[in-house]
């Protein structure tokens, strides 16, 4: 089994996409909700970003938690041979390696990242 990620945008509606992201209004598709930034998680990060801190410490710390506290075969169920999508073109400063380094080291699926 492998995971792969990508953007909306790189992904071009292909049908393996599940988006992961929390709002995407127009997304017709399959969702994890579950694997999605909770809005505390956003707006913390949002505030802290506009205060010029480093928002990505203690977003990275949140949401490894939200992560922790998930069933994760019913997660690995849901995402199985699928690309996770979400916005952020870049996947370094994007949940999805967060998500990927938590399948690889929690439960040792490979994951694709792009």
């Amino acid at each position: 089994m492998i995971v792969h990620t990508a953007s909306f945008r790189a992904h071009k509606g292909k049908p393996d996409g599940i988006c992961i992201a929390r709002w995407a209004p127009w997304w017709k598709g399959e969702r994890c909700i579950d694997l999605a930034p909770t809005p505390d998680i956003l707006a913390t990060a949002n505030r802290a970003e506009k205060n010029g801190l480093l928002w990505h410490i203690d977003y990275e710390r949140a949401y490894k938690a939200q992560l922790a506290s998930l069933d994760a075969g019913k997660i690995i169920d849901q995402v199985s041979n699928k690309t996770l999508l979400c916005f952020c073109a870049d996947y370094q400063s994007c949940h999805r390696l967060l998500v990927a380094q938590w399948l690889y080291h929690s439960h040792g699926i490979e994951v694709d990242i792009a």
